[in-house]
């Protein structure tokens, strides 16, 4: 299995997010932050779009090794809010 490297508490990433939302996550949470082109393409210096991870993306990863099918679970999920 892949394992996300550079790991840090959520509350060191969080000065990284732009926005001014107050996210309900717990800091002490382990996340990373991932370049889809950098980490995925070799040789890419593309640095956007960026996502900050936790660690169900690497209990994805434990399932399906592919960085993209494991980011696309995690946005798609978001598309989901509210649905029953």
């Amino acid at each position: 299995a892949k394992n996300i490297h550079h790991k840090k508490k959520f509350e060191e990433i969080s000065k990284y997010i732009s926005d001014d939302i107050n996210y309900d996550i717990n800091n002490n949470l382990s996340a990373a932050i991932i370049t889809p082109d950098k980490d995925i393409v070799p040789g890419a210096e593309n640095l956007k779009p960026a996502y900050i991870i936790f660690e169900n993306y690497e209990k994805i990863l434990q399932w399906n090794r592919s960085l993209r099918f494991a980011l696309a679970v995690c946005t798609l999920k978001d598309k989901f809010n509210n649905v029953l």
